[in-house]
């Protein structure tokens, strides 16, 4: 995020270095960064595992790619009305 702000984070609960929840959360505290959409990806299931980090939207694992393409045009599209 040092080169540009994105339009949309996907980002994942297990981290190698971190925990995905924190960050998420932390981006959502955060001044720059509150506006970013981001879906939480995860193959712990259960919609309140991510609810705890904020996230506009969360996926469990596995996933296909059609769900995920429709999640983000949906969260894109909300972040724009």
């Amino acid at each position: 995020m040092r080169k540009g702000i994105p339009d949309l984070i996907l980002l994942d609960i297990k981290l190698p270095d971190g925990n995905g929840l924190d960050l998420c959360k932390e981006l959502k505290d955060g001044t720059d960064t509150k506006h970013i959409p981001i879906i939480m990806l995860s193959a712990y299931h259960g919609k309140e595992t991510g609810a705890k980090g904020y996230p506009d939207a969360y996926i469990d694992k596995p996933f296909d790619l059609e769900y995920i393409q429709k999640t983000v045009s949906r969260v894109l599209n909300r972040k724009r009305n």
